[in-house]
């Protein structure tokens, strides 16, 4: 969905531009690489090569690019807990301002506790807008947002899908910009240090000082970018959500019900809400999982199955039949 197959400003935002940034962060280490190997490699010939590679790489890393800026992965405990604790700050400060448009709008960025509270659960920016966008379709409708726009992204037509895919495009490729600044930002650091500590030049006209220099105007690049870059997530989420608005109701999750009522044998399935539905279809269809109304936890449907097997095979108790039948 996200890969740019035709030529366009999407092929731009998404591949090029951040290929070129990085493209630019590699070639003194490029330079240093083709003098030592004594490679005739041209540097107009190593921009295009690089700008084409490492953009189509960055494409490929989507999803652990969002998770680093979300805060999902690869973030130390003590980390983690600050930046959440920052941002759970940052939203009592907005709750705490004069009602105005623009406070609200920036409170709404915030995913809704169970409660229905406003919370940090994420310790950034991004990373706590889109937890509140992926959770909206499952407060609102029973709809797991990740799993089911999958599913709902088959009922839009095609010049909705383009729409908002060009709208995401400009979201991905400013965060991939920003991080393509940032480990420009780490191989500037890494330049400067190695010339300063050992006799390699990576480039003749560049001193460690440069490097510092550029360093620096990475790492303003890799902040400003991201910064700038939520508004187009804000855009963005916006769209997503409005997707399950206007087209969660095309989902019909009687058939997947149907079918666990046969596994389960639980035939009080089909009384649930639509709601209540939707959360069952979603344990089944992602996980192969069922939560009863009693049970406080889901359980596997193997699980299940098995219960049920042992329940028709388990022999019957003497005389049960010839009871039975003298009673009648």
């Amino acid at each position: 969905m996200k890969v740019p197959f035709s030529f366009g400003l999407k092929l731009v935002f998404r591949w090029l531009a951040p290929g070129l940034v990085l493209a630019v962060a590699f070639f003194p280490l490029a330079h240093w690489l083709n003098t030592f190997l004594s490679l005739p490699i041209s540097v107009e010939v190593y921009l295009t090569v690089a700008t084409l590679v490492l953009g189509w790489l960055v494409m490929l890393f989507d999803m652990p690019i969002y998770m680093l800026y979300e805060g999902r992965r690869w973030w130390p405990g003590w980390l983690y807990r600050w930046g959440t604790q920052r941002e759970q700050e940052r939203l009592e400060r907005l709750q705490k301002e004069p009602e105005n448009i623009e406070k609200l709008i920036d409170t709404l960025q915030f995913p809704l506790s169970r409660d229905r509270a406003r919370e940090a659960t994420a310790p950034t920016r991004l990373g706590n807008l889109l937890a509140e966008c992926e959770d909206y379709p499952r407060l609102k409708y029973g709809l797991d947002g990740v799993f089911y726009w999958y599913r709902l992204w088959f009922y839009l037509d095609k010049d909705t899908r383009g729409d908002i895919d060009d709208v995401q495009s400009l979201a991905d490729g400013a965060l991939y910009i920003s991080f393509a600044s940032l480990v420009g930002f780490a191989l500037s650091l890494a330049y400067a240090v190695v010339q300063l500590s050992t006799d390699i030049v990576f480039y003749p006209a560049f001193g460690a000082s440069f490097y510092i220099l550029i360093a620096v105007l990475f790492f303003i690049a890799f902040y400003l970018v991201y910064r700038v870059s939520l508004y187009a997530q804000d855009h963005y989420a916006e769209l997503f959500k409005a997707v399950f608005d206007t087209n969660g109701t095309r989902w019909d999750p009687d058939p997947v019900v149907n079918i666990l009522e046969e596994l389960t044998g639980e035939h009080t399935l089909r009384r649930l809400s639509r709601r209540d539905k939707n959360l069952a279809a979603w344990r089944f269809l992602r996980f192969d999982r069922y939560k009863t109304p009693s049970d406080p936890k889901s359980r596997e449907i193997g699980e299940l199955l098995d219960e049920k097997a042992k329940r028709v095979a388990a022999p019957r108790k003497p005389g049960t039949r010839a009871l039975k039948g003298k009673s009648r």
